[in-house]
């Protein structure tokens, strides 16, 4: 009757390592995959590679969304009207844009933007910024580092967790608890 017991709890070691090698393996790939997406963000241009053109003003709103990852986000939309889309101050530099500058522009009123695609590096009317591409690139960077430090915390967890279950396996038989 021992052997039995001892054969079931085996199989059931086995079958929970290869759960675990499994999970740890799938959580560490995804971690490298997101590693792999910053390193590849493209650059940004330095300051004096950026274009910039004049847009006639019409509105702006201050866009929020509620998303399941990341909380409550917010970020201008600010339509012109050479463009069919908004102009976008993102999420990331919402907080170093100068609202009361943009809460005094009027209606047809010329600014000076500088964008890729739909994101707006730098505004300006006049001699004064609302969105400055020193700011902009900031932001960027500080949020890009954040997440480089993030991301290789958990691949450093995950790649420890991982070897960690294997080695106590290898010692004990048995896995490590979750």
């Amino acid at each position: 009757m021992k052997k039995k017991t001892d054969d079931y709890f085996t199989r059931i070691n086995k079958k929970r390592f290869i759960i675990h090698i499994c999970f740890f393996s799938f959580f560490l790939l995804l971690f490298i995959g997101c590693f792999i997406g910053l390193a590849t963000i493209r650059s940004y241009p330095s300051k004096d590679k950026l274009t910039y053109e004049n847009c006639t003003f019409l509105r702006y709103e201050l866009k929020r969304s509620v998303g399941v990852k990341s909380g409550t986000t917010a970020k201008y939309l600010v339509y012109v009207e050479e463009y069919n889309k908004p102009l976008e101050i993102d999420n990331i530099v919402i907080k170093k844009a100068n609202k009361e500058a943009l809460q005094s522009l009027e209606e047809k009123d010329v600014i000076q933007i500088s964008r890729r695609d739909y994101n707006l590096y730098s505004a300006s009317v006049g001699d004064t910024y609302i969105l400055r591409y020193e700011d902009y690139l900031y932001c960027h960077n500080t949020n890009n580092l954040i997440g480089y430090i993030v991301v290789s915390s958990l691949i450093l967890i995950c790649s420890g967790m991982l070897v960690a279950d294997i080695i106590v396996y290898k010692k004990t038989g048995e896995t490590m608890p979750l």
